[in-house]
């Protein structure tokens, strides 16, 4: 979580004002097929990408009225 979750989080918001500041930006978080569907033996990787499905969700929720976009990259996980 430290490093999947929170490092998006610390990066996204280091960078945001400046695209605010430029009107426009794309973030793109590196997920994983696990972060949605699962996978045994590995429950905090998958649970760390999962959340980084929603942070991108909500996060594009919450600047809809602006030209910040969030996107998500998945690999084939396991």
């Amino acid at each position: 979580m430290d490093v999947n979750f929170y490092g998006a989080i610390n990066l996204t918001e280091s960078v945001i004002p400046v695209m605010k500041a430029q009107k426009q930006g794309k973030i793109y978080f590196t997920s994983s097929g696990v972060g949605v569907t699962g996978y045994m033996n590995i429950s905090s990787y998958a649970s760390s990408k999962g959340a980084l499905e929603s942070l991108a969700k909500c996060l594009n929720i919450e600047y809809a009225e602006t030209a910040i976009t969030f996107h998500i990259l998945q690999t084939k996980g396991v």
